[in-house]
């Protein structure tokens, strides 16, 4: 007889209960940083909102009419200095000037309103979309206290919206495919995702959707070029191997790095292993991603999925705070095994999955040790397998329907 492991722990108490301990516990540590500030700076001389301080100094330079500047280094650290005196961290400014549009009003209010305005409106987007494309009792506590969501919220990034972008897009594929473009299109600010996402478009025959995508993304750089000029995309190239350079040289916090590379340098491996092993990685998946598109595998929910776990194994540039787009398969997965049953060790890997970005990089920093792409890449098998037996039960995928999670 085959001993199965009893996952009846993960019952409907527990997700009502865990999700507001963890958001207890972030609210009381959110609480301890701002308290123990001192000038906009905590304890380690890091600015509040972290990353955030490069989007409102390129807002502001901007609005200078300096925003070359955001790309110089020097420049975009003296700006830094203004906003936190005493500031002893570089937070520097690598995005494309469609992002550079998207930034430019943060800067006509005061730094603290608008890292609150920012992270207020972003978490905002990512409840509304995920919860109405997974309504049900326990979504938006487990949405709120994902602790990738807490880890983007403190660090002011963007993830939110790439994840709200995305699940929207999917969402829309099929009934308004031109919409769902549009919202890919708008990912452009995320070059790394359009290595994947065209190709599933097209292997989909998802015409519509591609077309408006590309239209999209070339009006949103047509609009950057006129506001910022052709010089700001020659910046941007030009600081691209600097960027480069740093994470080769690990002047990166390696282990807040979910990704093959940086697990392969933190155990020691050379910098031409790192990006073999990435780029193995990077194939395999996008290839069994785009195929599982190409047959229309399973459901739009599960190849939707597929997607979304590929994407966070693809680039070897990538942070914990990216891991927000979880959230997107770890709540489809969840519906559709509520739906129609659960795999043996399906819960206990969404359980995983939901709560590494907390664990994992903490274990990186004091072990060197890299887990969170072996936990991604068993999740994308797990995906991949549900998608094969899904789509040997149905003759064609469905469009999104409303599951209910926790019922």
């Amino acid at each position: 007889m085959r001993a199965t492991f009893n996952e009846e722990w993960l019952n409907g108490a527990r997700l009502a209960a865990y999700p507001r301990i963890f958001l207890v516990l972030y609210a009381a540590l959110a609480t301890g940083w701002f308290l123990l500030s001192k000038d906009l700076l905590d304890g380690s001389g890091k600015p509040l909102g972290y990353d955030f301080i490069a989007f409102w100094t390129a807002s502001d330079l901007a609005l200078q009419g300096r925003a070359i500047d955001a790309y110089d280094i020097e420049k975009i650290f003296a700006a830094a200095q203004t906003v936190a005196p005493g500031v002893r961290y570089l937070f520097a400014w690598h995005y494309p000037p469609v992002f550079h549009l998207a930034v430019l009003p943060l800067a006509l209010l005061p730094y603290l309103w608008s890292y609150a305005l920012w992270a207020a409106a972003t978490l905002a987007l990512y409840l509304g979309v995920l919860r109405r494309l997974v309504p049900g009792p326990y979504t938006i506590w487990l949405l709120l206290a994902f602790p990738a969501a807490f880890l983007n919220l403190m660090h002011g990034q963007n993830g939110f919206i790439t994840a709200a972008l995305l699940a929207a897009a999917c969402m829309n594929l099929e009934k308004r495919p031109a919409l769902a473009g549009l919202f890919i299109g708008l990912l452009c600010y995320k070059p790394q995702l359009g290595l994947l996402l065209p190709l599933v478009l097209i292997a989909g025959r998802h015409w519509r959707a591609f077309f408006s995508a590309a239209a999209t993304t070339i009006t949103a750089c047509a609009a950057a070029t006129l506001v910022f000029g052709i010089e700001n995309w020659v910046a941007f190239w030009n600081n691209l191997p600097i960027q480069q350079q740093n994470l080769e040289e690990g002047l990166l916090y390696l282990f807040k790095m979910p990704t093959v590379f940086a697990a392969a340098r933190l155990v020691g491996g050379g910098i031409t292993l790192a990006y073999l092993l990435q780029a193995a990685v990077a194939l395999a998946v996008a290839a069994l991603t785009v195929h599982a598109w190409y047959r229309r595998a399973g459901t739009l929910e599960l190849r939707a999925s597929l997607l979304a776990a590929a994407l966070a194994l693809i680039s070897p540039y990538a942070y914990d705070y990216d891991m927000v787009v979880l959230a997107l398969p770890i709540a489809l997965l969840a519906a559709d095994g509520l739906k129609n049953g659960w795999m043996p060790g399906m819960r206990t890997m969404l359980a995983a999955v939901w709560i590494a970005p907390l664990v994992l990089p903490v274990l990186a920093e004091h072990a060197r040790l890299q887990l969170m792409p072996v936990l991604l890449a068993a999740f994308f098998a797990l995906i991949w397998r549900r998608t094969s037996l899904r789509h040997a039960e149905r003759s064609e995928g469905s469009s999104f329907r409303a599951n209910t999670v926790g019922g």
